[in-house]
């Protein structure tokens, strides 16, 4: 016959047990998630997910993997799509394999390589007489202007200053940095600018549609009180019935927006540095649209012939560059705080071709 009460006994005993087992693996379970970012990314492949950035940081050179573009046909190397060893790694910050300092470097007097004919105003002058850059010129320029050009409007953009121009409330829509811009996001201009402090640099594993910059929706009442301010750069389009001005600002070091093409005008840097690549209208690069421009300097870039190597600047505070008419381009901002002022211009509307 069963004993009944020595079998409830033992069971209650043995269920007691268990759950303390259980709590045990739970609680070592959620530690180990907390302390280790890695644990999280161990089924990407079979999600097939980027990695977040904390989580490709713990990614060892070891468990890097060589890649193939197939659409440049080379080889590249990168991190892989996520490391499921499990192990947790120690990341460094190397140096950019394009540039000849770190993004984000606090020495600001270094140069990278420019193409592009850098022409000071005298020099403007001389070569285009008192109109300045003629209507749908077709190559690019890096503008240096004199010191007092726009100096006001520079002090009033700076990061400690721009807040002051509108109160604390003030909304921002910040656009997605993919070659689309296809998406919106509304912030106030305090937390955007907060994030300089917070978010760092820019991963090249980031997707573009996921990271947010300010840029294109400044059409406001608030925002054409201080657009109006601005002073036009030196060309024949440059006129108030012409252009039309958009403010930007980049809040990571390695932002940007990816390749992508439109009618011709300028880009003001009044802080930062920003990075310029460029190609004429007969080359189309080759992309991904959500990736970062970051990530091709990175991994596509290096790769290039010299003879397919895109024409590059870097434009430094108080200097403009003019992009022509239908030129693929793409930028780079190497500071935390980047702000800077595009121009663009209708050309066309002149009866020009």
């Amino acid at each position: 016959m069963v004993n009944f009460s020595s079998t409830t006994t033992t069971t209650s005993i043995f269920c007691i047990f268990f759950s303390i087992i259980s709590s045990c693996c739970i609680y070592h379970i959620i530690y180990s998630s907390l302390n280790n970012p890695n644990s999280n990314c161990t089924n990407c492949s079979k999600t097939n997910r980027r990695c977040t950035k904390k989580e490709t940081s713990q990614i060892p050179n070891s468990s890097r993997t060589t890649l193939t573009d197939e659409k440049e046909g080379s080889s590249i190397t990168a991190p892989s799509v996520c490391d499921t060893t499990g192990s947790k790694g120690t990341h460094t910050k190397q140096q950019s394999t394009w540039l000849s300092w770190t993004i984000g470097t606090t020495n600001k007097t270094s140069t990278n390589r420019c193409n592009i004919d850098r022409l000071n105003y005298e020099e403007l002058m001389e070569r285009f007489g008192s109109m300045g850059v003629p209507a749908l010129y077709s190559q690019p320029l890096v503008l240096k202007l004199t010191t007092e050009w726009n100096e006001h409007f520079r002090s009033l953009t700076s990061y400690h200053n721009i807040t002051k121009f509108f109160d604390d409330t003030f909304q921002v829509t910040l656009s997605s940095s993919n070659s689309f811009s296809s998406f919106r996001r509304t912030i106030t201009l305090s937390q955007y600018l907060n994030d300089v402090e917070i978010l760092g640099e820019v991963d090249p594993q980031e997707l573009s549609n996921e990271t947010w910059y300010l840029f294109g929706q400044t059409f406001s009442k608030e925002w054409t009180r201080l657009l109006q301010l601005y002073k036009l750069p030196p060309c024949v389009a440059c006129t108030t019935e012409l252009s039309a001005l958009s403010f930007g600002i980049g809040n990571r070091a390695g932002s940007g927006v990816q390749w992508h093409f439109h009618g011709p005008g300028f880009s003001e840097t009044l802080h930062g540095r920003k990075h310029w690549i460029l190609y004429p209208p007969s080359y189309q690069p080759s992309y991904d649209p959500d990736a970062t421009s970051l990530h091709w300097m990175e991994y596509t870039y290096p790769t290039l012939s010299p003879d397919l190597r895109p024409w590059e600047c870097t434009v430094h505070s108080g200097e403009l560059l003019y992009f022509p008419d239908g030129w693929y381009h793409a930028t780079i901002n190497l500071d935390p705080y980047t702000a800077f002022m595009s121009t663009f211009t209708r050309d066309h509307d002149l009866g020009l071709t």
